[in-house]
């Protein structure tokens, strides 16, 4: 946003719009991509190849032998009489041969034994066909034939199924699982019911399983008319601790074990003075336990009920692990930072609801305030170790606390402080105060710094007004400290403190901009006294607001000197409205802007007595704006903003 130089005294801006100015750290989790199913169109064959190792018996290998494993998708027994599974190299064209017998059922699986390794401390399951083929341990290619002649080619056609797994293995127009090795097995996802024609889709990588036919059926979605409700399968971790949750599932299932969509399911608990169940299935530990509490999942469909029971044991809860984060990495001293724990069962684990007590170990460099504000630490002097501190987690449901102390990882660095010089900064209410502040008026509150003056009122936690002056003198490198600090200059009673913001849905709203002092870190530091602060919606910190703010400082970094006075405005229309309901922390129902812009002269800013005339306001600019602090009204404040680029009312005078 560009303001245009008005030759005329005053040109007055009235925007009535919504935003603010906003100034607001985990271990990813390892994600397993749900399995294909098949691709519209595609009808599978009549059997396939679910399962593939070739491993068995080599270094590093738990099962003895190789096998093939084959599976039915379909919805109808298939025999294998006279028919075989083939083995040909990588790149080979000459087949090695198996001969099958027996048929497989809709949903079942077959299991054919092939060479013994050597090593492996595991047999294979009772296999239903044994063969002597040694397969690669890496890249092959498995045919399942509807003869028992050996196949002729790199790639022979007129196989029921053919799965070449192996990048190096030749592609045979429907691409290769990944590589293999000793240990993992080329498994079809979906328990054998993926089928793309795109091996490499199809199939993924993991530890051998082989199942045979004595395992239990997988009948694919579709393959089979659904039957009806026959029994109920509950799934789910059969442990929990005081005051966690573990979350069941109930699938009603037919004979064959497909889904009964229709039925209902209902959920109860033998013992719910042990452990409860939602009408979800998310079972509640409410007291230790040594006797299992039965999880009973109920269905019901067309007048046919049935149930399922799981055993869930309640443990007392075991922090194995804390998590540590901080708002800011560093900070120079006399400034604050608040320090976030999150106790878990392990890295990435459960969370177990905790309170927490932090120790200063360096307390020559950092210390914590009283409790319960002991995850608020202080800065004290600037050193080049981290402060260190001792973290005590302890289970509000009981159990054995959890002692961790951080390290250069988890902790903060305490800068040395640097200032710019006072010749930076002009008198920041150069133009007038709005109100007669002084240090003897509660509710407006006179404090001033080189940065900025602020009116503060403390019944309402928030400035009245904040005055400052800005020009390319105050702009320099330095980061955003993001370091929210209860203000010093306040009785302690009255003092804010960051975690009276936490988690009550507004951001913390800058009156004098950080972004606006940046020449040395404890002149950024300072905009972050929350005596600066007012809490705005994101939509007006983050968005006209900002913009807004923006503007402004291209404005002085282009040269020119911008006077600011800024500040929340509460309705008389209704009650205060205060922040989590604390009574500490007032809510605006708008936050106000005026600007006034106008020259350098001579590296300083124009000053009150620069102006002895009418004349002398020639190319100053006046903006105000009046910003409601609602959600929603991003797109209303837009459209004002861009109206009011027009800039009406630009009336000469005397």
């Amino acid at each position: 946003m560009r303001f245009p130089r008005v030759r005329v005294p005053l040109a007055l801006l009235v925007v009535s719009v919504v935003l603010s100015c906003t100034d607001a750290t985990t271990a990813p989790r390892p994600v397993t991509p749900s399995a294909p199913r098949r691709s519209s169109g595609i009808t599978p064959p009549t059997l396939v190849i679910s399962q593939v190792y070739g491993g068995g018996g080599n270094s590093g290998a738990t099962l003895k032998n190789d096998f093939i494993e084959l599976f039915n998708p379909g919805g109808a027994s298939v025999s294998l009489t006279g028919m075989s599974v083939q083995y040909a190299s990588a790149a080979g064209t000459t087949w090695q041969v198996t001969a099958l017998s027996g048929s497989i059922p809709p949903g079942g699986y077959y299991l054919v034994q092939e060479a013994q390794g050597t090593g492996g401390t595991t047999a294979l399951p009772t296999p239903d066909a044994t063969g002597t083929i040694a397969l690669s341990a890496t890249a092959g290619k498995i045919a399942l034939a509807s003869s028992t002649t050996a196949l002729a080619g790199a790639c022979p056609a007129g196989v029921v199924d053919a799965v070449s797994f192996g990048t190096t293995a030749s592609d045979c127009g429907a691409k290769t699982t990944p590589t293999l090795s000793n240990s993992t097995a080329a498994l079809r996802g979906d328990a054998g019911c993926a089928y793309t024609k795109d091996l490499s889709a199809d199939f993924s990588t993991g530890a051998p399983s082989p199942r045979n036919s004595a395992s239990p059926l997988h009948v694919c979605p579709g393959a089979l008319p659904v039957g009806p409700l026959d029994h109920v399968v509950i799934a789910g971790t059969t442990t929990t601790f005081t005051g966690g949750t573990t979350q069941l599932t109930a699938t009603p299932q037919d004979a064959n074990g497909q889904t009964v969509t229709t039925a209902a399911t209902s959920w109860s608990s033998s013992d719910a003075t042990v452990a409860t169940v939602d009408a979800t299935g998310l079972v509640t530990g409410v007291a230790a336990s040594a006797t299992p509490v039965t999880i009973t999942a109920t269905s019901t469909d067309n007048g046919i009920t049935t149930s399922a029971t799981l055993s869930v044991t309640v443990t007392t809860p075991s922090i194995n692990w804390l998590d540590v984060g901080w708002n800011t990495t560093s900070l120079p001293p006399g400034f604050q930072a608040n320090m976030f724990l999150t106790a878990r069962t392990a890295s990435g684990g459960t969370i177990i609801p905790a309170t927490f007590t932090v120790e200063a170990l360096d307390p020559s460099i950092a210390d914590v305030l009283p409790a319960p504000h002991n995850d608020i630490v202080v800065a004290i002097a600037a050193s080049t170790t981290k402060p260190r501190f001792r973290i005590t987690a302890t289970p509000v449901n009981g159990g054995t606390p959890y002692v961790f102390t951080t390290g250069a990882s988890t902790s903060i660095t305490i800068e040395a402080p640097t200032s710019a010089p006072l010749t930076s900064y002009s008198p920041n209410d150069e133009f007038g105060d709005p109100t007669p502040a002084s240090a003897n008026t509660p509710n407006d509150f006179l404090i001033t710094r080189p940065e900025y003056v602020i009116s503060y009122n403390q019944s309402r936690g928030t400035p009245n007004w904040v005055a400052y002056e800005l020009d390319n003198r105050q702009f320099g490198s330095e980061d955003r400290c993001n370091c929210f600090t209860a203000d010093p200059q306040l009785p302690s009673s009255k003092q804010i403190l960051t975690s009276d913001y936490t988690n009550g849905g507004f951001d913390r709203g800058h009156m004098a901009r950080s972004a606006d002092r940046t020449a040395a870190n404890v002149d950024n530091a300072t905009t972050f006294y929350l005596s600066n602060i007012v809490p705005q919606q994101p939509d007006l910190n983050q968005g006209v607001w900002a913009q807004f703010e923006n503007a402004l400082g291209d404005s002085a970094k282009a040269g020119r000197a911008v006077y600011i006075v800024t500040g929340p405005i509460y309705s008389a229309s209704h009650p205060l409205v205060f922040l989590k309901n604390e009574g500490k922390i007032a809510v605006p129902d708008s936050t106000w802007k005026v600007a006034l812009i106008g020259p350098m002269n001579g590296g300083a800013p124009f000053s009150r007595g620069t102006i002895q005339s009418w004349d002398d306001l020639s190319g100053v600019t006046v903006l105000a704006v009046n910003m409601p602090n609602v959600a929603g009204a991003v797109h209303r404040l837009r459209r004002a903003v861009a109206a009011a680029g027009r800039i009406p009312g630009r009336a000469r005078g005397r």
